[in-house]
């Protein structure tokens, strides 16, 4: 009998396991240290929505002549400094960058086409068809399509006009092909992450960017040891008298305009009394500032307290510091709501390098050892209205000019830039010289790249540090209290993202940014203060002439009443009542002499008449009637 010999096939499992060539691929993915061709990122594909120079997802995006997207800022800064296509390494200007018009859904945020309304991605064909001048010229923009779209109405119809602008277009120049998912030789020579030339050539762009930076034509002019000296030590004396005119200036202004109101004494005037000895510090209560009536307690204290003296009134207590900034605060959240604070901070881009004279000789002074390479403004925008206390010490610190001369001391790529903290002669403190709570609000969340926090270290220990993120990181909710964002300058500080170089611990090795002046632009904290305070002013200056007012009437009534009693008791002053005393002996003695000149003239005359004698009574004169008199004025 026939026997069929048939093949068996082992099945293979699935490996558990990760070889050590593939543990050192993942390795140097996590490390990102420079790929090589038997990487596993060698076959890495850029997404269609991301940049091929900051492999991140692009805002703005712009594409070379081959069809390879950027991000509009990104690509400019590498273009501008190393006049070098990013991509494939050819010579490149700005009038070679294509902006390409890409319609964005509004409910999802991804890009789609504009007419059948379909999202492109990684696995749709994308074209984008160039717009023409007036006078059939090439223009630097083009339209972005799906290929479905572009060959339903244009190729098959031959129909070669634009389908948004209706100007017509050359099939062979003008459309350029952005996304093909079945041409995988394309997809291998334009996508793949490890080809690109800014990845390829890394170390040598950046020794490139450090040769031109480090031109200086100044050093071309030799000088003697002494000269050297003297010209270093007239530069330092000439910076530092800058340095403290700055701070002269900034404390005046601040002063002046930018003083926060948080005491509880206001001056107040007499308005019948213009003199300056006229003028009284009064205090500003609990009261005036809660509503809520409240004393100082030394009744109760001196009740239960044998120790201390008695006190039968309730004198009201003096406002805290603390209850003098809800009220300013409340101010800001509800007759201020909808205004938004304002900062600019003037920012320099340093290197940080050994300064040699021309003399060979180091110099080891800080300042010195920084080269600036860029200098530039950082715009923020405050949400006063909905943390009031944040902004209050943000704002605060920055009239004060307490953030000048401080760097952003930790960098993490693709996270955040933390600055703020105090030089080694200032104290890293509030406004107020002690942490302060959190302030936490639905509508403010790390929900984006530019957000400003502040930094903190646990629950309620706010200080004056903050950061500035990269990158959306909800995990910081309610852990962090987010108070503004950047409005202005976040290409630069992206850009100082993509080169910075750090150490174990986050901190910038060879570059920093430095914040050289901090300029208040907006700030509703003043204006709630000076609100405040003429509230407060009002308030205590119509409670100090009531007082006044009760005063003077109860002088005067006290006057009226002694000048009647001393009319009764012939006079007032001191002995008024001993007076009386004589005068009232005086008028009995009198009356004692009448009365006894009146006996002695009838006893006479009954003589004369021979009638009945009488005797004068041995008795002493029965009491006279007394009544009571006005006691009033005792």
């Amino acid at each position: 009998p026939h026997i069929s010999t048939t093949t068996m096939v082992k099945r293979q499992k699935e490996k558990q396991y990760l070889s050590s060539r593939e543990s050192r691929n993942y390795q140097s993915i996590r490390a990102g240290t420079a790929i090589g061709p038997n990487s596993s990122l060698a076959s890495s594909k850029l997404p269609f929505s991301h940049c091929a120079l900051t492999l991140q997802p692009y805002q703005t995006p712009v594409c070379n002549a081959d069809g390879t997207l950027f991000d509009k800022d990104a690509l400019a800064g590498f273009v501008w400094k190393h006049r070098k296509d990013p991509a494939t390494g050819q010579d490149m200007t700005m009038q070679d960058m294509i902006v390409l018009n890409m319609a964005k859904d509004e409910e999802t945020g991804a890009w789609q086409c504009p007419i059948l309304q379909k999202s492109l991605g990684d696995h749709g064909k994308v074209v984008a068809i160039r717009q023409r001048s007036n006078n059939n010229n090439r223009t630097n923009t083009a339209n972005v399509y799906s290929y479905q779209a572009y060959h339903e109405l244009n190729v098959k119809a031959k129909n070669y006009t634009d389908l948004t602008s209706g100007e017509p277009f050359d099939k062979k120049r003008d459309v350029i092909l952005l996304n093909d998912p079945d041409n995988e030789t394309e997809q291998q020579q334009r996508r793949n992450i490890a080809q690109f030339y800014h990845i390829r050539h890394e170390r040598e762009l950046k020794q490139a960017a450090d040769a031109n930076n480090s031109n200086d034509n100044s050093k071309d002019i030799r000088h003697s040891r002494t000269a050297s000296r003297v010209l270093d030590k007239l530069q330092k004396n000439k910076r530092k008298r800058d340095e403290q005119q700055q701070q002269q200036e900034s404390d005046n202004s601040n002063k002046k305009r930018q003083q926060i109101f948080t005491g509880n004494i206001i001056p107040i005037q007499d308005p019948n009394d213009n003199s300056k000895s006229s003028i009284i510090h009064a205090t500003v209560t609990a009261q005036d500032v809660t509503g809520v009536e409240y004393n100082q307690g030394a009744g109760a204290a001196s009740l239960t307290s044998t120790g201390l003296s008695q006190h039968d009134d309730g004198q009201a207590r003096a406002a805290t510091q603390e209850e003098m900034l809800r009220a300013q605060f409340r101010v800001m959240t509800q007759k201020l709501k909808g205004q938004k604070g304002r900062v600019q901070l003037e920012l320099q881009r340093v290197e940080r390098t050994k300064n040699k004279s021309s003399s060979g000789e180091e110099n080891d002074d800080s300042d010195d050892n920084k080269k600036i390479l860029q200098e530039f403004s950082l715009t923020l925008e405050l949400d006063c209205d909905i943390a009031p206390r944040t902004c209050t010490n943000f704002l605060g610190l920055c009239a004060a000019g307490k953030y000048n001369g401080c760097e952003f001391h930790r960098v993490i790529p693709r996270f955040m830039m933390q600055g703020g903290k105090a030089l080694q002669e200032t104290e890293d403190t509030s406004l107020w010289g002690q942490p302060f709570r959190d302030e936490f609000d639905r509508r403010l969340n790390h929900n984006g790249p530019g957000i400003l926090s502040s930094a903190n270290a646990g629950p309620h220990t706010n200080q004056r540090q903050f950061f500035i993120t990269f990158a959306s990181c909800p995990h910081l909710d309610r852990k962090h209290s987010v108070f503004g964002r950047v409005v202005m300058g976040m290409k630069q500080l992206k850009e100082f993202e993509s080169q910075v170089v750090t150490d174990k611990q986050d901190r910038p090795k060879h570059e920093a940014i430095v914040i050289l002046a901090t300029k208040v632009l907006e700030n509703p904290a003043q204006t709630a203060a000076d609100l405040e305070r003429e509230r407060l002013t009002e308030l205590v200056r119509a409670r100090y002439l009531k007082k006044k007012k009760k005063s003077n009437e109860q002088q005067t009534q006290n006057s009226g009443r002694s000048t009647t009693v001393a009319s009764k008791s012939g006079g007032g002053g001191v002995g008024k009542y001993l007076r009386l005393k004589q005068q009232q002996q005086q008028k009995a003695k009198g009356n004692n002499k009448a009365k006894k000149k009146k006996s002695s003239s009838i006893l006479s005359n009954n003589d004369d008449d021979g009638g009945e004698q009488v005797l004068p009574r041995r008795l002493p004169p029965p009491p006279q009637k007394t009544k009571f008199q006005d006691f009033s004025g005792w």
